[in-house]
């Protein structure tokens, strides 16, 4: 990082004066950047840093969450929270660390795959400012924390510095962000133009992108669900980003030396045994993944279907009453009344099958995603 960009932030940001440790934080992002060739956009980066200032409370380092000095002073802060208990089998408590919080057995997992790092085992490693800033850039630009990503907000046609605070936590304090992002622009610019090292759009995949048969593909691509990669997606033929990425994930991941999309990679594939799913993921329920989704829809299919079960239900009742009430031809009413299949009849049918069908919908959800056969 050069001088121009220190000067820049210095006093707008920092009040006129930079400890060495928020120097050390600005210089491992922008040095992530540049090795893993992350664009030229500016504004990208830019946003990066506003969201790394806000969340590491200005300090541009990796934090535990609450700020907590130790460990144990982390453990307290989220002991109430479901994430807030040690792991039984690696007793480690996966609260949020790093220069953006990462939060989850699941996500450590997850991350520490697709870095080649094992953060599930060494959560810490997330507090060391260099993997910190790695964590930090490769979540963003590829939407791992929420979904949404860098170039969803800043691209061609949008520039949305506000709007971009749902790639790490919804709208929370978006406007403060918005304004950290508008006073770190012209540094990062500086900083970007002075750089001699050229821009590219995207880190370049570690198997390369070749006409491949597409029928090989979706063996390639089946495997590496089988075997709890579901990153992958679907399983459609087309080698895409999702798939040479979970190829170069698995291969850091196994430690192979990737060889290319033939008949070694599917045989080391074959022989891999199932990837680990965390003891969260493993115990994970409905109520865990309301927020997927897929599950989402399940459940409002549920909640659907006990609605017209009970619409039905009231039908039903007030039908047959009004039937029983005529004091003469009572069982004469209530056979008419059923034989005539009223509205409420296929209300009620129609409604249990939204209930059936929901249910084992969240179900097969819930178990797939418990088995790491859906992220």
């Amino acid at each position: 990082m050069n001088a121009a960009f220190f000067n820049a932030v210095r006093t707008p940001l920092f009040g006129g004066q930079m400890t060495q440790e928020q120097v050390d934080g600005c210089n491992a992002l922008f040095a992530e950047w540049e090795r893993g060739r992350y664009g030229s956009d500016p504004r990208q980066l830019t946003n990066v840093f506003a969201q790394v200032f806000h969340e590491t409370g200005r300090r541009m380092v990796p934090v535990r969450e609450g700020f907590a000095e130790t460990d144990i002073g982390a453990r307290k802060v989220v002991a109430r929270r479901k994430y807030g208990k040690a792991d039984p089998k690696t007793g480690h408590v996966y609260y949020g660390r790093g220069q953006i919080q990462l939060t989850w057995a699941d996500n450590y997992l997850r991350l520490g795959q697709l870095l080649g790092i094992d953060l599930l085992n060494n959560p810490d490693l997330a507090l060391d400012c260099t993997t910190g800033a790695r964590i930090a850039i490769r979540g963003m630009v590829d939407g791992l924390f929420t979904g949404k990503k860098l170039s969803d907000y800043f691209n061609d046609t949008v520039d949305d510095p506000r709007q971009a605070r749902r790639i790490v936590n919804k709208m929370d304090k978006a406007d403060v962000i918005a304004g950290y992002h508008a006073k770190f622009l012209p540094a990062v610019k500086k900083a970007l133009a002075a750089s001699s090292k050229p821009a590219v759009k995207m880190p370049e995949p570690i198997v390369a992108r070749i006409e491949v048969e597409p029928a090989t593909v979706k063996v390639i691509q089946q495997l590496l669900r089988d075997k709890g990669w579901p990153e992958v997606g679907e399983v459609d033929g087309k080698m895409g980003e999702r798939t040479s990425d979970t190829i170069a994930a698995a291969a850091n991941h196994y430690g192979w030396q990737p060889s290319g999309l033939d008949d070694t990679l599917i045989a080391n594939l074959v022989r891999a045994p199932k990837r680990e799913v965390a003891e969260s993921r493993a115990k994970a329920t409905a109520q865990d993944l309301k927020g997927s989704k897929s599950v989402r829809q399940g459940i409002n299919l549920s909640d659907v279907g006990i609605g017209t079960i009970g619409l039905g239900s009231i039908g039903g009742l007030a039908q047959v009453a009004s039937g029983l009430t005529d004091g003469a031809g009572q069982l004469k009413t209530l056979i008419d009344t059923v034989l005539s299949i009223p509205w409420w009849v296929p209300c009620l049918a129609v409604g249990g099958f939204m209930l059936w069908r929901g249910y084992r919908f969240v179900k097969a959800q819930v178990e797939a995603y418990r088995e790491g056969r859906h992220v």
